[in-house]
């Protein structure tokens, strides 16, 4: 994925899964001109989606990139109904 230009999206996937294996406080993801679309099919590829999902849940709701977040709780509906 680094290689398709996506290094950006990766690195946020990953503060991400820090965030929610370490808790608060564990890294910053910020979206600054990243791709939410990357994003999700990187998590999901991935099958971290959920745990991507979990660690936003964590920041506050005007922290959260609206879409993103949305995304991935409706893959998460549909996936573990």
């Amino acid at each position: 994925m680094r290689a398709a230009g996506c290094a950006g999206e990766v690195a946020y996937v990953q503060a991400c899964l820090r965030l929610f294996f370490a808790g608060p406080g564990a890294g910053d993801v910020s979206m600054r001109h990243l791709d939410g679309e990357k994003i999700a099919e990187i998590a999901r590829l991935n099958k971290v989606a959920v745990f991507v999902l979990k660690a936003l849940s964590r920041a506050p709701a005007l922290q959260r990139p609206t879409k993103l977040f949305q995304w991935l709780d409706t893959y998460r509906r549909k996936r573990f109904r």
